[in-house]
């Protein structure tokens, strides 16, 4: 069950739990550099909407690009659900190895 925790926490660390190493660096990474340009097109979303509450007469709107948003939210959550299913199988592999005779 901890495995499971853990790899709900932050990709990677499941797999660092189970003493994976490559694979942890592997979906931290992923996910960091998905997750990061996430958050700078919502930046870029968010401040070009105050520019223009604050600008608001003299300010020219670039055209927002949903698609950007939506693709980089997406692929950081493949990597994210890539990493729990990734950590629940290689938990389940493990188990049976050690519980048959």
């Amino acid at each position: 069950m901890a495995i499971f925790l853990s790899a709900m926490v932050f990709p990677g660390v499941g797999q660092f739990v189970q003493k994976r190493w490559v694979a942890g660096i592997l979906f931290s990474t992923l996910f960091l550099a998905a997750f990061s340009v996430f958050c700078v097109v919502a930046f870029g979303l968010i401040a070009s909407y105050y520019r223009m509450g604050f600008e608001f007469e003299t300010y020219e709107p670039e055209p927002v690009h949903l698609g950007r948003l939506l693709a980089s939210f997406a692929a950081a959550m493949l990597v994210y659900a890539a990493n729990v299913i990734d950590t629940a199988i290689v938990h389940f592999r493990r188990g049976r190895r050690t519980s048959a005779p």
